[in-house]
């Protein structure tokens, strides 16, 4: 070989270099789910969907929907980090029903060690999400 990553670079090291929990172990999965409640969610509206902590190391995450148009606009979704909306995923549409992947790449926190704890926020945008609409998904990460 002409090269080898870091980890196996720390694993042959004499002496050996243990490698971060977060970079080697069981892969854990955050789940989250909501119905809209009665009355809509309101175009701007922020849902709190997952808590992460400091140190974990994020792979991926996926999400579905039901169709969350209320008004036959183009109901969209941003997932961020409830600083930044779309750090995660940017403006989705989920006016008919939808999956899709997020936090899939390195610009989006896939493998980045979290630096502080941080949220997995969605924010409501263009229309409002009709009620009784539903929202699942989950996290996979390293700790």
């Amino acid at each position: 070989m002409d090269y080898f990553s870091d980890q196996i670079t720390n694993a042959n090291a004499v002496p050996r270099v243990i490698n971060k929990s977060n970079e080697e172990g069981r892969v854990l999965v955050r789940f989250f789910s909501k119905t809209v409640p009665a009355g809509n969610m309101a175009s701007g509206t922020t849902l709190e969907l997952v808590q992460m902590k400091k140190g974990d190391r994020i792979l991926k995450g996926f999400c579905t929907t039901t169709a969350l148009s209320s008004a036959g606009g183009d109901a969209s979704i941003q997932l961020g980090d409830g600083t930044t909306a779309n750090a995660y995923k940017a403006t989705t549409s989920v006016d008919a029903i939808a999956s899709f992947d997020f936090m899939n790449t390195p610009a989006l926190g896939s493998g980045v060690e979290l630096t502080v704890d941080t949220s997995l926020v969605a924010t409501v945008t263009t229309e409002a999400w009709v009620a009784a609409g539903t929202i699942s998904g989950y996290v996979l990460y390293l700790r």
